[in-house]
C-alpha cells in the first residue's frame, strides 16, 4: 500500500510482530482482547511503581477507521468508576501500548533519572502512565496507530493522513458510554508531534492538547535543518518500529526529493487550523523540537494557549510531580470542566541557563519573543577571532577546511560581556562566505558559553543530585548526547538555499527559507548567507561570553551516541569580514526581572 501525497510514494519493510522477541528490548508478549482488573498495589514487575488504586484494563480493543481499517487501543478507567462518565486522555504513539516497544527509558542511561519505581510500565513511551492519571479521575487510552505492531494497515509517518486517523480515535473515544464526550491529546515527542496534526482536523469531541515537546515542520526542524538533508535520526527511528505492514520511509524522501515540495508541506503543522486550548511546552536541550513548541504557540489560532520553557530533559520534565499537577490543572478545567484558577496562569514561563549555575525557573512573561527584547549586533573580526559592536574593520578572510569533521578545523569567534548579561530569544548570523573550487557548501553554526576563563562550558540537562540518586558516580559519566549535555543554540544552512529566503517585511529577527529550489555557487563568488538559530536562554556574568561556533559538519552532541558526525561538504570555503564584507552576529538582549 502507498498514501499520496501529490505525486510522491515511497514505504519500506518492517519488522513483524511475529517476529518479535518476547524478552527486551520488546517485551511483546502478544495480542489479546481482554478486560481485567489491576489490582490495588498491583505490579507489572518487580521493580516497577505499584498501582496505588484498582483499574479496569480493556486490552487490544478495535477501533475501525473512516476507510475500514481496524487499529487496537488500550483503555484504563478507575475500577471504582466503571459506571461514571469519565474525561479521557489519548496518547498517540508508535511504540507500543505498554511498555512493549524497543525505544524505551530502560535503554537510557540512568533512567533519565525518572526509574522504574516511580513508572508502573504501562505507560506508552514518552506517554502519561494509567496508574498516575487513572487515581486522578481519568480514563488512560494508549493506542497503536495504523500499521504499529497488530494495528491495520501501514505507518503513516505524521502529517494529514496521520491526523485524519487520530481524529477519528478522538471521536470514537468521545462517543464511549464511558466518557463524558471531553477528550485531551497527551505525551512528548512523536505523541506531541501528532498532536498538531489531529488538532488541525478539529473533531467535536476534542477539547485540549499538551503537547510536550513536539517538532512542528519536519524538513526545516528534523530531517532537512537549514536545507542540509540529515537521515541518521529517522534511521534509527525505522530500526525499532514494528509492523505487519510497511513505514512510510522519510529517509528515502529526502535522498529522492531533497527539495521542499508538496510532500514535505504535508509535514508542516497547520497551526491556523488549531483552535482548542493548549499547554505547551519546550525545552533548549532538545536537537528535535524546540522550534516546532515555539512555532505553535506564536502561530496557533487558540486563543487559550500557554508555554512553559523549563531547563531539563523532556523525559524527566514529562514524569516530574510537580508538572504533572500542572497538567492535571489544565486538564481538570478542560475535560472535566473543573472551575479552577488555570486561566490565571502565565501565558508564558520561561526558564534561562547559567551552564555553571542553577537555572532561572519559570519566570513569567506575556508573550515570546519577550516584549522590549533589544536587537544588537557584533561583527566579525577575522584578525582577532573575536566579535566588536562597530563594522569599520579591515577587510579579512579566514579560510577553513569545509569537508573536515576534526574539531580543530572548527572556527570560533568570542564576545566577552562587561556586564551581567541575559540573552532570550531568537539569534541570527550573517556571513559573507565562498568556496574554493565546490558549488556548494553546508554551513553549521552555534553559540556556545564561556566562563571568566575563557572555557568552554555546557549545561547539564539533568540536575546532578537525581543523576547521583540514579548511580551516577562520577561527572565522567555522563553521555556526550544531545539527551544529557547541551551546547547551545545550533543554525545550519545550506547555502545553494540562500535564494529562497522568505521576505516577510518584518524586522526578520529569524530569517526563514522556503527551500524549494537552489542556485548552485560559483567558486571565488561572495555570497552572503543569513543563519537563524533556534533560541538562546542563558545568563552571563560579567566576565563571561558567547562564541560563534562555525563548521562543516554539525555542531551539537548527537540524540544518541550512534549518530556519528557527517558532512557533504567538499574542498575548503572562506569566511569574509570588515570593509564591504560587514559579516555579524546579532543577539537578543533582555533586561532582568
Amino acid at each position: 500500500m502507498s498514501i499520496d501525497i501529490g505525486s510522491i510514494k515511497h514505504f519500506k519493510p518492517l519488522l513483524n510482530t511475529s517476529n518479535l522477541p518476547r524478552e527486551e528490548p520488546y517485551r511483546y508478549d502478544g495480542f489479546k482482547t481482554e478486560s481485567k482488573i489491576l489490582p490495588k498495589g498491583h505490579k507489572k514487575r518487580e521493580d516497577a511503581r505499584a498501582f496505588p488504586e484498582a483499574v479496569q484494563w480493556d486490552r487490544d480493543q478495535p477501533v475501525k477507521l473512516r476507510d475500514g481499517i481496524t487499529i487496537y487501543c488500550d483503555i484504563f478507567r478507575p475500577a471504582d468508576l466503571v459506571d461514571e462518565k469519565l474525561p479521557a486522555i489519548l496518547n498517540w504513539s508508535p511504540y507500543g501500548k505498554n511498555g512493549s516497544g524497543a525505544l524505551n527509558l530502560h535503554v537510557i542511561p540512568f533512567q533519565a533519572c525518572r526509574p522504574q519505581s516511580t513508572r508502573s510500565d504501562y505507560e506508552s513511551f514518552e506517554g502519561l502512565d494509567p496508574a498516575e492519571w487513572c487515581k486522578r479521575g481519568y480514563a488512560i487510552i494508549n493506542a497503536d496507530p495504523r500499521g504499529c505492531y497488530d494495528s491495520e494497515g501501514d505507518i503513516r509517518n505524521m502529517g494529514t493522513h496521520e491526523g485524519q486517523d487520530g481524529a477519528d480515535l478522538v471521536e470514537w473515544i468521545g462517543s464511549q458510554q464511558w466518557c463524558n464526550g471531553y477528550v485531551g491529546l497527551a505525551g512528548n515527542s512523536w505523541l506531541a508531534i501528532a498532536q498538531w496534526w489531529i488538532a488541525a482536523e478539529q473533531p467535536k469531541h476534542l477539547a485540549a492538547i499538551a503537547p510536550w515537546e513536539g517538532a512542528s515542520d519536519l524538513y526545516r526542524e528534523v530531517i532537512c535543518l537549514g536545507g542540509v538533508p540529515h537521515i541518521d535520526f529517522h534511521e534509527i527511528l525505522n530500526s525499532i518500529f514494528v509492523s505487519n505492514g510497511t513505514v512510510e520511509d522519510q529517509s528515502a524522501m529526502i535522498r529522492e526529493h531533497p527539495l521542499y515540495n508538496e510532500y514535505w508541506e504535508d509535514k508542516r503543522a497547520q497551526f491556523d487550523k488549531i483552535l482548542v486550548p493548549m499547554y505547551i511546552t519546550a525545552s533548549y536541550s532538545t536537537g528535535l523540537h524546540t522550534m516546532g513548541s515555539i512555532r505553535a504557540f506564536t502561530e496557533a489560532k487558540s486563543s487559550k494557549k500557554w508555554l512553559r520553557i523549563h531547563p531539563t530533559q523532556e523525559w524527566y520534565d514529562l514524569y516530574a510531580p510537580e508538572n504533572i499537577d500542572d497538567l492535571d490543572k489544565f486538564f481538570s478545567k478542560y475535560l472535566k470542566k473543573t472551575n479552577n484558577d488555570w486561566e490565571l496562569t502565565a501565558k508564558v514561563r520561561l526558564s534561562i541557563l547559567k551552564f555553571n549555575g542553577e537555572p532561572v525557573f519559570n519566570q513569567e512573561e506575556e508573550n515570546y519573543p519577550i516584549l522590549n527584547t533589544e536587537y544588537k549586533r557584533f561583527y566579525l573580526d577575522n584578525d582577532t577571532s573575536t566579535m566588536i559592536p562597530n563594522s569599520h574593520t579591515k577587510y579579512n578572510a579566514l579560510t577553513y577546511n569545509a569537508e573536515s569533521i576534526d574539531r580543530k578545523n572548527e572556527l570560533m569567534w568570542k564576545l566577552v560581556f562587561d556586564e551581567k548579561t541575559r540573552l532570550v530569544g531568537f539569534s541570527k548570523a550573517v556571513l559573507y562566505v565562498s568556496t574554493k573550487s565546490h558549488n556548494e557548501l553546508d554551513i553549521y553554526v552555534q553559540l556556545r558559553k564561556f566562563d571568566t576563563s575563557g572555557r568552554i562550558i555546557n549545561h547539564i540537562n539533568f540536575p546532578k543530585e537525581a543523576l547521583r540518586a540514579c548511580g551516577m558516580k562520577d561527572e565522567s559519566e555522563i553521555l556526550n548526547t544531545n539527551i544529557f549535555k547541551y551546547r547551545g543554540p545550533k543554525g545550519a544552512l545550506r547555502v545553494s538555499h540562500h535564494i529562497t529566503k522568505i521576505e516577510d517585511g518584518g524586522d526578520d529577527i529569524s530569517p526563514k527559507y522556503k527551500h524549494d529550489q537552489s542556485k548552485p555557487l560559483i567558486p571565488g563568488e561572495i555570497v552572503m548567507a543569513e543563519i537563524p538559530f533556534w533560541p538562546i536562554g542563558i545568563d552571563f556574568e560579567a566576565g563571561e561570553g558567547v562564541a560563534l561556533v562555525l563548521a562543516g559538519h554539525e555542531l551539537p552532541y548527537p540524540e544518541f551516541p550512534q549518530m556519528k558526525p557527517s558532512t557533504q561538504n567538499k574542498g575548503f570555503a572562506t569566511i569574509h569580514a570588515g570593509d564591504h564584507y560587514p559579516s555579524f552576529l546579532q543577539l537578543p538582549f533582555v533586561s532582568f526581572k
